[in-house]
């Protein structure tokens, strides 16, 4: 969402946050499918994104 989006609370928007950077306070679920050749990376947080690969 972010520190303008009409759903993020007061005290989020005091924070910058950023991919990569202590900020973030996020973590992330790693799932591989074998069956579709398919590793994807859900990030949860403030500053995450989704993710997919095929391998």
């Amino acid at each position: 969402m972010g520190k303008k989006h009409g759903l993020t609370t007061d005290y989020n928007k005091k924070w910058d946050r950023r991919y990569n950077e202590i900020s973030e306070l996020a973590g992330y679920f790693i799932n591989i499918n074998p069956d579709k050749m398919l590793l994807q990376i859900f990030g949860y947080g403030a500053a995450t994104r989704f993710v997919s690969f095929e391998i």
